[in-house]
């Protein structure tokens, strides 16, 4: 077994400084609301921050480490911590989405593989384009292989 696909390390820092920023426009619309009387505009944006942020964050660290990983003997890839056994003469399609920011693509991703009349997911993958490249490379061969 050979672990290709990780989690990106350190994503879940950007969701951590979300969660701050949100609590701090709480703070700040709660001490104005003091001042002006009843201004709840900041309240309320702060805890859709902080909502959103916490939802992500609990979506991250609940997804695994070992994202993929593939036996290049048996010819099968292992998803999610093992959660998924998929033949690679079984892959019909896959593709990579890269996570962007305002001015460019980031390293990472989420990986999709179409199989068995179902779509997996892979979310968080660092490097995705290049393993969504190599894992094409070893279906096209164990494809040949099974003809």
């Amino acid at each position: 077994m050979k672990l290709i696909g990780i989690k990106k390390k350190n994503i879940f820092v950007f969701y951590i400084i979300g969660l701050i920023l949100g609590l701090f426009i709480i703070f700040a619309g709660y001490m104005s609301s003091i001042k002006e009387n009843n201004n709840p505009l900041l309240i309320i944006l702060g805890f859709i921050v902080t909502i959103i942020c916490i939802i992500f964050l609990i979506d991250v660290i609940k997804s695994p480490n070992n994202v993929i990983e593939i036996n290049l003997v048996d010819k099968y890839i292992l998803l999610n911590n093992r959660k998924s056994k998929i033949y690679l003469k079984n892959i019909e399609n896959i593709r990579y989405k890269q996570a962007r920011n305002k001015y460019k693509s980031l390293k990472w991703g989420n990986i999709y593989i179409e199989a068995n009349d179902q779509i997996y997911k892979c979310k968080y993958v660092d490097e995705c384009e290049s393993i969504c490249y190599f894992l094409h490379e070893e279906i096209v061969k164990a494809k040949n292989e099974f003809q």
